[in-house]
């Protein structure tokens, strides 16, 4: 067969095989376009939940329970019932790396365990050692891609008493990941006596509520000895506030009664530790167990041994009081925290307690009363008598032995 003969004869066959394959490539591109796609995709989805569920996170940092604040950098302060939420620093320590953990947990036996803990204490405005507000900051690993957690924060005082401070809400830590470590931010505002408390912190897995990883001072110094206190002991006025001076005045008494309705108050208040802005509540009894609220002074500063703070008040009774003796207390409050720091009660100072006081309606009802002139001297003309034969005869017999004495005898 020659040459010419074979490719005659194979040309059809070769025609018809190119042809299948190129059919065939035809639906197997689409095909495999397609897959590629959906494998894109569904890369894609995965993504974008990871990242949905960081800034699901993010937002949950940024956003506060009724009893403290959790927050990233950036969050703002905000006033809760029980609990006041100050400014949240700009950063935090600096993250330390991975495999230098600053925690001893032994994580062999744990799917989730504490990688550092960093706790920073701030505000101690009488200057005694004793913080007001702790910041914790903390990194949780997993061996899973993430798990979904909340932990709850207790501080335990030197009598062993401990209580759950705070419990976050569920959150969401990612393997090794050096930046999802988790923020609170709380500033203890009463009953919270001066103490070292130990901190401890167990996280639980959000859907079973089982322990997952606990820590406190045994397993790292950070948590040990935090010398706290909440704000009402650290602005107790036995140590935070002292009146230097306090002098009432008596000003006005129209009608003369004793009773006065109009008079003043100067106060001279210290403050032990530096200045603070405040006002003051001023209240009036007559009985010093029912008060009324007098006066809401303007905000005013009080510093440390400064004369020239002293403040000056005026007082006029106008309805409401009738003559009687009375009873002012004077309450100082931070303008800031709004708590009272210093009580000024009439039984401690004399200035406040039992003044004769009436409202102007009862001196305007009242006249005074002119006094009548004083009369003239009184004189009385007397007449004794005696015997039987009275003054008058008395006097008869006088005059007739007076008369016989002058007579001159004559001579014979």
């Amino acid at each position: 067969m020659t040459f010419n003969q074979f490719k005659s004869t194979i040309a059809p066959f070769v025609t018809i095989t190119i042809t299948f394959i190129g059919v065939a490539l035809l639906f197997i591109a689409p095909l495999s376009f397609a897959n590629s796609a959906v494998d894109k995709s569904a890369n894609s989805d995965k993504t974008s939940a990871v990242k949905t569920a960081k800034s699901v996170v993010t937002s949950a940092r940024s956003q506060t329970s009724p009893s403290t604040s959790k927050t990233n950098s950036n969050s703002s302060p905000k006033l809760h019932q029980g609990i006041k939420v100050a400014s949240s620093k700009s950063s935090f320590k600096a993250k330390q790396a991975k495999g230098s953990s600053n925690v001893n947990t032994n994580k062999s036996h744990h799917d989730v365990w504490f990688h550092s803990v960093d706790v920073e204490l701030l505000e101690d405005p009488n200057h005694n050692g004793y913080y007001n507000r702790i910041i914790v900051n903390f990194d949780a690993d997993t061996y899973y891609s993430s798990s979904n957690i909340y932990a709850e924060l207790s501080l335990t005082d030197s009598y062993g008493n401990t209580s759950v401070y705070f419990t976050t809400d569920d959150f969401y830590i990612y393997g090794d990941s050096s930046t999802d470590d988790y923020q609170i931010d709380t500033v203890l505002t009463t009953n919270w006596i001066a103490d070292g408390y130990e901190l401890s912190i167990a996280l639980y897995n959000d859907y079973t509520h089982e322990l997952e990883a606990y820590i406190d001072a045994s397993e790292t110094s950070a948590l040990a000895d935090l010398h706290l206190e909440s704000i009402d002991y650290e602005y107790q006025a036995s140590h935070y506030l002292n009146v230097f001076s306090s002098q009432s005045y008596l000003v006005t008494d129209s009608d003369g009664d004793g009773y006065y309705h109009s008079f003043s108050l100067d106060l001279d208040i210290d403050n032990n530790y530096g200045s603070s802005d405040v006002y003051a509540n001023v209240y009036i009894s007559n009985d010093s167990y029912n008060w009324d609220l007098m006066y809401v002074s303007p905000n005013f500063t009080v510093s440390e041994d400064d004369t020239s703070d002293k403040v000056h008040w005026e007082f006029d009774l106008q309805t409401g009081y009738p003559p009687g003796h009375y009873y002012v207390r004077v309450e100082v409050i931070d303008l800031n925290s709004q708590l009272t720091l210093l009580t000024m009660n009439p039984d401690n100072y004399g200035a406040l307690y039992a003044l004769p006081l009436e409202d102007y309606s009862y001196e305007a009802q009242q006249q005074p009363v002119t006094p009548p002139p004083p009369a003239p001297p009184q004189g009385s003309v007397s007449v004794e008598s005696g015997g039987s034969f009275g003054s008058l005869s008395l006097m008869v017999f006088s005059l007739l032995g007076f008369m016989r004495r002058r007579k001159v005898p004559v001579n014979s």
